[in-house]
């Protein structure tokens, strides 16, 4: 598929996994990403359309970087730790206020994005 920089999917809380569109689109879009176009990274769901954005271009460039390479990587961006890493072997991007991957928080509004965890109670877009 062509994203023309931009992984926009539909989650359901009954439809996640490696068999789903969305994964499968995350997989192609994270290892295809050429993360030194970009100066802007934006997390939003259903629950807040507006979402979190990282505007601080080397950090958003790090970060696009580890997610084609697979690697883990934090950083602080606009006040959040934004965070890349591994999550049931799929890479992950999260804005957890921890700076952990894989993990839920009781802090909210949080933000992950994870949409090949095989888990039905863990989110694939921004909770409030």
């Amino acid at each position: 598929p062509n994203f023309n920089g931009k992984y926009e999917n539909n989650f359901t809380k009954e439809a996640q996994g490696l068999a789903t569109p969305a994964c499968l689109d995350w997989i192609v879009f994270s290892k295809t990403l050429k993360a030194e176009q970009y100066n802007t990274l934006t997390i939003y769901g259903s629950h807040d359309p507006t979402g979190v954005t990282c505007r601080e271009p080397w950090a958003v460039q790090e970060l696009g970087k580890h997610l084609t390479a697979n690697q883990p990587y934090s950083v602080e961006c606009n006040g959040r730790i934004w965070t890349v890493g591994n999550c049931a072997g799929f890479p992950e991007i999260t804005t957890l206020p921890h700076g952990i991957v894989c993990q839920c928080s009781s802090h909210f509004p949080a933000y992950a994005l994870r949409p090949c965890v095989p888990f039905t109670a863990w989110s694939a877009n921004a909770v409030t």
